[in-house]
């Protein structure tokens, strides 16, 4: 191919955010000999194109810093390829409701930042990836078996996993002390005993907050009762089991979760409103005594120099039956209840792209 032509695709490359400019720099001095043609052809390039938009759906977790890093990082991929970046960031609370809305109207945005649970609920309208993430993994080692296990199906990859939500039980050891209490090793029966023994309904102070309404704290929490008690959504075969196979097993992991409510009454009311943000601002509030979050919890109160930081601690604690950790099936062997979450990349397919 002359050398014209193939400058020219070298250039549409780069316009496509395919290539880097160096990049396409490097390969143009290769070409002609010199970087004299490429830096003509960039020139011509920044006079006669408007930039290239890019809509981005990004998540606002508690760790502020990381979200300042990551649009920073963003920011300066989108400058070196003449793309112009336009940020949306999502919460706990808006995120999937804003995902459902753009699907269903045909306009979701070019790159969005999911869940553990987005390339899965929405892999019919998401790009397959899977030569990108394969590409991705490939040169870091490969992707840990549960990251892996959740942005594909059958091998075809929905989402690029990006990192890893670590988390636990957040305990108010000073509490504990007071009481002459250990920090539990067991939600039942020791979590359960150590919110009655440690909470003060007179005076706010709840044993146990945890979220239990639909949202990612919440789905956690559920999903970790029920292989707790030896149950799952799912059977060894990946078909329904939720009301079937597994009936006898969640329906006793479900009534745990009741029991915390209106048996044991370690949860303070209006819990079964609550969100993703409502345990951790009841905890920093000095509302409860213990609570299940990721360590973003731990990371706010640090960064804030919240005083109950240094009189809190996580408890790895394991559950009471299989002690399944996250994203494995309940025939996993037994794992702490230190848990984490993927979240990953993912790109529509459903909006025509320029």
């Amino acid at each position: 191919m002359p050398t014209g032509p193939r400058l020219r695709s070298l250039a549409e490359q780069l316009d496509g955010g395919m290539i880097a400019r160096r990049e396409f720099v490097r390969k143009s001095a290769i070409l002609t000999g010199g970087t004299a043609a490429g830096l003509a052809v960039l020139r011509g390039m920044a006079t006669a194109q408007p930039k290239t938009k890019l809509r981005i759906w990004l998540f606002k977790s508690y760790v502020t810093a990381g979200n300042d890093i990551l649009a920073k990082h963003v920011e300066a991929w989108a400058k070196e390829r003449n793309v112009e970046p336009e940020f949306d960031w999502a919460t706990f609370g808006d995120r999937e409701q804003k995902f459902v809305a753009a699907i269903e109207a045909g306009n979701p945005p070019d790159v969005a930042e999911m869940n553990y649970q987005g390339p899965m609920r929405y892999k019919a309208a998401l790009r397959d990836e899977t030569k990108l993430a394969k590409d991705l993994a490939a040169a870091r080692g490969g992707l840990l078996p549960y990251a892996d296990r959740v942005v594909q199906f059958n091998g075809q990859y929905f989402g690029i996993a990006r990192l890893a939500f670590g988390g636990g039980l957040h305990v108010r050891k000073d509490l504990l002390a007071e009481k002459g209490l250990k920090m539990p090793k067991v939600y039942d029966p020791d979590v359960i005993e150590v919110a009655k023994k440690c909470q003060d309904p007179s005076k706010d102070i709840w044993g146990f907050g945890q979220t239990l309404n639909r949202c990612d704290d919440g789905n956690g929490f559920m999903q970790n009762i029920l292989w707790d008690y030896g149950g799952s959504a799912w059977d060894k075969d990946g078909k329904p089991a939720l009301a079937t196979a597994n009936l006898k097993a969640n329906m006793a992991a479900l009534q745990f979760a009741i029991d915390t409510i209106q048996k044991h009454k370690v949860q303070p009311p209006g819990v079964m409103g609550w969100n993703d943000a409502s345990n951790n601002e009841a905890y920093m509030a000095g509302k409860l005594v213990t609570t299940n979050n990721g360590a973003s919890l731990f990371y706010a109160m640090g960064a804030k120099k919240h005083p109950l930081f240094a009189r809190s601690g996580i408890a790895t604690a394991r559950w009471s039956r299989s002690r399944a950790p996250w994203w494995r099936p309940r025939s996993a062997p037994s794992a702490p209840t230190l848990w984490r979450g993927c979240g990953s990349w993912a790109a529509p397919s459903c909006r025509a792209r320029p």
